[in-house]
């Protein structure tokens, strides 16, 4: 998380230089993308606390309430606000002129659907070897595409181009 946070904080960046006009942009990706870190967070925490309670005389009920507490947050909830985070990242607006970092992150805008359409397998119930379920395989291929589209994000943001003409 502490990865995403660094990376949030430069793409809002390169939004605000690219046009200043366009920094509400840059902001409402950044307010998401911290919204996106505190949900992960809790859920991490709520499975976390889980794996506490299995030391000392474990209570089945306590478990399986907050792994399942998690499920929703890195399911449906967590999934959602992603793919805001991502189609967000995706608008063509940022006013590069020529073929730059930022036209690699509009063709990944198709990422942010990937991520959109497991969000009601929240409604399959808790089937841990389900696909369609809130703990099975669709919210994990959400997820792996959201993984994806930083991976990609953060190469093409490093990667330094020649401008096709001159300024």
């Amino acid at each position: 998380m502490t990865g995403l946070l660094v990376f949030l904080a430069g793409f809002r960046h390169l939004i605000r230089q690219a046009r200043q006009d366009y920094e509400w942009v840059g902001t409402l990706v950044f307010g998401v993308g911290l919204v996106v870190i505190a949900i992960e967070l809790v859920a991490d925490g709520l499975e976390a606390g889980s794996a506490l309670d299995t030391w000392v005389k474990a209570d089945p009920m306590a478990v399986r309430a907050l792994m399942e507490g998690s499920f929703p947050m890195f399911g449906a909830i967590g999934l959602i606000l992603s793919a805001l985070l991502l189609g967000l990242g995706g608008l063509r607006q940022y006013g590069y002129r020529s073929a730059s970092r930022m036209d690699k992150l509009v063709r990944l805008r198709s990422c942010s659907f990937l991520i959109w359409r497991p969000a009601p397998s929240i409604l399959g119930g808790t089937n841990i070897t389900g696909f369609y379920t809130a703990s099975g395989y669709a919210p994990f291929v959400g997820q792996a595409a959201m993984l994806v589209w930083f991976l990609f994000a953060s190469i093409s943001m490093i990667v330094k181009r020649q401008p096709s003409f001159p300024e």
